[in-house]
């Protein structure tokens, strides 16, 4: 038997649901809604304080603000009313973080958004040993097992008891 850790969730604010990313996204929604837990699960841990996530519109866009970052899912994270952090939403899960509204700063990603924060290992489908499905870890000195969600293209393993997609 094995043990769940279980997750804080978001409250979802505003017009958009879950349930209109997965639609929305036609055959690709089902990662697009992995990609947003996986971006969830980021910023509460470099923003504990975030409550709330809103969505700018449930279809995956090219940035009208950022022109090289194509096929995103905006979102704005909050605390209260107030909102902490926005950025997009990339499909395998990374976060291209904009102005953080609590320290002032701007923030490039989800592996760099925070000085206390070194970057962290990512797993790699080169990296992988095929042969036994499983990845070396450097960072924390381990092989970690490689699974692949049933009728996806997505490997994943589990860091934490959070999947982490590449």
């Amino acid at each position: 038997m094995t043990s769940r850790i279980p997750r804080r969730a978001l409250y979802i604010l505003g017009k958009v649901s879950r349930i209109d990313i997965g639609r929305e996204n036609g055959n690709e929604g089902a990662m697009w809604l992995g990609a947003v837990d996986i971006a969830e699960q980021t910023v509460m841990t470099q923003f504990p304080t975030v409550t709330g996530i809103s969505f700018t519109g449930a279809k995956a866009h090219q940035s009208h603000e950022v022109g090289h970052h194509g096929n995103v899912i905006s979102a704005k994270f909050w605390h209260g009313e107030k909102r902490v952090i926005s950025g997009h939403i990339m499909m395998n899960g990374y976060i291209k973080f904009g102005k953080n509204k609590e320290a002032g700063s701007s923030h490039a990603s989800s592996s760099h958004s925070s000085s206390r924060r070194v970057e962290a290992w990512k797993p790699h489908r080169s990296k992988v040993d095929i042969g036994n499905w499983t990845i070396y870890d450097p960072e924390k000195k381990k092989t970690r097992k490689v699974q692949a969600e049933k009728n996806s293209e997505w490997w994943f393993v589990e860091i934490g008891g959070v999947k982490t997609y590449f």
